[in-house]
């Protein structure tokens, strides 16, 4: 029977529609994403803690819009964004939440980009260090802080208002 582990919890069974998992990752928000291959191509979500013989809170299937393909590794950021390296020769980025037939918000694919089964996905995030606001005015105020971009195309924005939260 195929089963699905993560630190914390083994899923497996009928009701969780694995048939030969591949790849696994857990998101910053506890929910742990699986790729299936064989029968039933796709990505299931089952949620934080989940364990044993439990259907997926959501799928992403083999299907028109997806673009999954034989997924073979994939990779969740603390966003959610999920990023499949699928066997069809494409990587494939969804957004935070994504579930069902739904079109991938980013394809890398084609002839030009040498993929061949890419086996492996990884992200990397910027590091951020937030400092004090030491000069703050009713018309301006001096902000510190730092970013490392860890070569990833990053963007940042600060944002103010009349409360500290």
């Amino acid at each position: 029977m195929p089963r699905a582990t993560s630190r914390r919890s083994t899923t497996g069974g009928a009701k969780t529609g694995l048939v030969f998992p591949q790849a696994i990752a857990v998101g910053s928000s506890g929910r742990v994403f699986v790729t299936n291959t064989g029968c039933c191509d796709g990505v299931a979500v089952y949620a934080p803690g989940a364990s044993g013989n439990v259907a997926p809170i959501a799928t992403m299937p083999f299907a028109d819009k997806t673009g999954i393909n034989t997924p073979l590794r994939l990779a969740v950021d603390v966003a959610g964004r999920v990023v499949v390296a699928n066997g069809g020769n494409t990587v494939t980025e969804y957004a935070p939440g994504a579930s069902g037939n739904v079109a991938p918000i980013a394809t890398i694919a084609g002839p030009k980009t040498r993929l061949n089964a890419p086996a492996g996905a990884a992200l990397v995030t910027p590091d951020v260090v937030t400092g004090g606001a030491p000069a703050v005015t009713t018309h301006s105020a001096t902000l510190h802080g730092t970013v490392n971009r860890n070569d990833s195309d990053t963007h940042y924005f600060f944002q103010y208002g009349r409360t500290t939260a």
